[in-house]
């Protein structure tokens, strides 16, 4: 059953009302899958939506380290809560000199990602919307589609600085061996 060509939509996430019409649903559901492209590297764009207190700005910057490839597709900014939308790459064997397992895997480290704005840092939440999460341990080969939710922050700067780690699960324990981190600085309007 094709449900964008129903009359009744009923959806929390996407904020319609059961009557809307057939073109701006399939619109508004066009728009959210385009959101999801991988093939764009750039700076972030202007905002582009603002409705309903949250603020969506399309980024589209990719950086790579040692076989991890981290994509930065969009942010949704709310009073409450941020959402940050990312695909996660584990392209090469990503192995330390100390490591010789070819089936290493690589965790990411959700819980010690950051949201910074001036002298404010904001750490992961479950506030807001249930959005997929990205999977905390990565094979090599693996890609990955997901979003990391922070705390919301007073939006007064002109900037917010995303920082995500990821470590090879053989030397966790091991300080500083091993681990990547990807810092994203994205530009917002107030």
């Amino acid at each position: 059953m094709d449900f964008l060509n129903e009359k009744q939509f009923i959806s929390k996430g996407m904020n319609l009302t059961p009557m809307q019409e057939k073109p701006k649903i399939k619109e508004q559901a066009e728009e959210r899958v385009d959101n999801y492209a991988t093939g764009s590297k750039g700076i972030a764009e202007s905002i582009v939506e603002k409705s309903s207190g949250v603020r969506l700005i399309k980024v589209e910057k990719t950086q790579a380290k040692d076989g991890i490839k981290v994509t930065l597709h969009r942010i949704e900014l709310a009073a409450e809560w941020i959402a940050v939308f990312l695909t996660v790459e584990v392209l090469l064997s990503v192995l330390s000199l100390e490591n010789t397992d070819p089936d290493c895997t690589i965790v990411f480290s959700d819980k010690a990602s950051i949201a910074t704005e001036g002298d404010y840092e904001s750490k992961v939440t479950s506030k807001g919307p249930n959005y997929k999460s990205i999977k905390h341990r990565l094979k090599i080969g693996a890609k990955r589609y997901g979003a990391v939710k922070f705390e919301g922050l007073p939006y007064n700067e002109s900037a917010i600085t995303f920082e995500f780690q990821f470590m090879e699960s053989k030397l966790a324990s091991v300080p500083g061996a091993g681990i990547w981190s990807f810092v994203f600085e994205v530009q917002i309007q107030k």
